[in-house]
């Protein structure tokens, strides 16, 4: 079995293969996950507003992210506005970030354990995850894979290309997610340069200017969004750098996890690769001596990354992502270390056949069965269908009152959504008793004086006091998809709509 994975008979066209079907295959099925829909509103607002300079999610200014993120996602919603169009870019950074862990685990090790260390990551269940999820963090994982294959392929080299190369690929991972995209690279690359003084050879001039380069590339966006500001955006993006990647390491104002999240929550974002690599790091540990330096320098660059998450007072579990690679590569080694006929390679053998199958079963087949009959975009196809009958679609104005926030997403109306957030007051009120209409409209005014041509959507925890506010409006329900129904889930968060009579 094995010997198709990474021994004699394996090729590359296999891994390839593997990876298109499992990051690509029913990309869209799933309805838009917590995080997804804040990425899908936001570049939602740049086509309805043609400002592709500004992220606003659900009205307000909100540039919490870098903007190169939502523009890869942008281009692809251009030509469909789906789930699949936002997943996209997260899909291809996965199966960019296997390719780069095989050159990578080559090039340290050998082309055994490259494969070893692709098949391994591609077989990674949290890694498949995010690499199906519309975010940064898959985009921020690949960029920094790349920086540290790039300067592991020319880090003898001393020109200005190289250098300038490995800037703009950390500039560019920068301008998605965040700073994390420089720290990262560096935190791996630095227990190599330090290593006989190597960090020498590359303070140069050509080293300074293709910094300052990269720098300037890095900044324009940033200056692109304070130049165009014809609209008095009201968020500074560099301010807002600071504030998410500076300020929050050592004074959070969210994401306040415990010291010992990252303990918990590395194990479990490497499994199943988790049982070897507690055995592999305690066989280093016991012959660190003996090791020679690349195994020594993955070592040392997992126990970076770990550290500095949990040093950050800031946590929260999919930030320790980027670890992965490299805490692979180093049990790979050791997976290979003792040749073909040792046991622990045909154990990963099995293992990765059996959680390929277990992947793909599970997100090509268990997430779009549980995600069918039911759901946001039946809700969507009832809504417009009962809507057209009083008045063509484009007459109507969607007003969302506390709503799911990926309903705006699904409806997709030709102009942007007003989205009212209910007051905090009430939220911590609804912990404690249900609103009724007297507290619907203390808490939205705006209901006092609806329009013939306004169409509510709301949340079904309200609806039994929408219903008594509003008793001539036609009420559209969203039904629970075939997986909620299936287990018994309560529907406490699922899309309402009325429709003036």
């Amino acid at each position: 079995m094995f010997e198709y994975l990474w021994g004699k008979k394996a090729q590359a066209r296999y891994l390839i293969i593997a990876t298109i079907l499992l990051l690509g295959f029913m990309l869209g099925a799933r309805e838009l996950w917590t995080m997804e829909a804040r990425w899908a509103d936001i570049v939602m607002n740049f086509f309805y507003r043609d400002d592709f300079l500004h992220p606003y999610l659900n009205g307000e200014a909100y540039y919490d992210k870098p903007l190169l993120s939502y523009w890869f996602m942008s281009v692809f919603y251009y030509f469909s506005h789906s789930a699949f169009a936002l997943r996209l870019p997260s899909a291809i950074a996965a199966g960019v970030s296997v390719w780069a862990i095989f050159r990578l685990g080559e090039k340290l090790y050998s082309r055994e354990a490259g494969l070893i260390s692709a098949w391994m990551l591609l077989t990674t269940f949290y890694f498949l995850f995010f690499g199906r999820v519309a975010s940064a963090d898959m985009l921020n994982l690949c960029g920094t894979l790349l920086a540290v294959l790039w300067y592991v392929k020319k880090e003898t080299q001393t020109t200005f290309v190289t250098y300038f190369v490995f800037f703009l690929i950390i500039a560019l991972t920068s301008l998605c997610k965040g700073l994390l995209g420089a720290v990262l690279p560096v935190l791996v690359i630095l227990p190599d340069l330090i290593r006989n003084k190597a960090w020498k050879a590359h303070f140069n001039p050509a080293f300074f200017i293709a910094a300052a380069l990269g720098v300037l590339v890095y900044c324009f966006p940033f200056w692109l969004s304070s130049h165009f500001n014809g609209v008095n955006y009201a968020e500074s993006g560099l301010w807002e750098v600071f504030r998410e990647n500076i300020l929050r390491f050592y004074k959070p104002f969210d994401h306040r996890g415990s010291i010992a999240t990252y303990f918990i929550y590395f194990p479990l974002y490497l499994l199943p690769w988790t049982f070897f690599f507690i055995p592999a790091l305690a066989k280093q540990v016991k012959t660190w001596h003996a090791l020679v330096w690349e195994v020594k320098w993955m070592c040392l660059a997992t126990l970076l990354i770990f550290c500095f998450f949990t040093v950050s007072l800031s946590r929260r579990s999919y930030y320790i992502l980027p670890i992965l690679p490299y805490a692979i590569l180093l049990t790979a080694h050791w997976i290979q270390a003792g040749g073909v006929l040792i046991a622990r390679v045909r154990i990963a053998g099995v293992v990765t056949v059996l959680f390929y199958l277990l992947s793909v079963l599970f997100f090509v087949a268990a997430v779009p069965v549980f995600y069918c009959d039911g759901g946001q975009r039946e809700f969507t196809s009832s809504l417009r269908t009962q809507a057209t009958e009083s008045r063509p679609w484009d007459q109507w104005r969607i007003v969302l009152y506390g709503a799911p926030k990926k309903s705006s997403f699904y409806i997709q109306s030709d102009y942007e959504p007003k989205y009212i957030a209910l007051p905090a007051r009430y939220r911590q009120l609804i912990k404690l008793q249900p609103l009724g209409v007297g507290h619907l409209r203390d808490a939205w005014p705006s209901l006092k004086a609806l329009k013939p041509n306004q169409i509510i959507v709301t949340r079904s925890e309200f609806k039994e006091a929408f219903q008594k506010m509003l008793p001539s409006y036609r009420m559209v329900e969203a039904r629970q998809v075939f997986g909620e129904r299936l287990l018994g889930v309560e529907a406490r968060d699922d899309a309402v709509a009325f429709i003036p009579g």
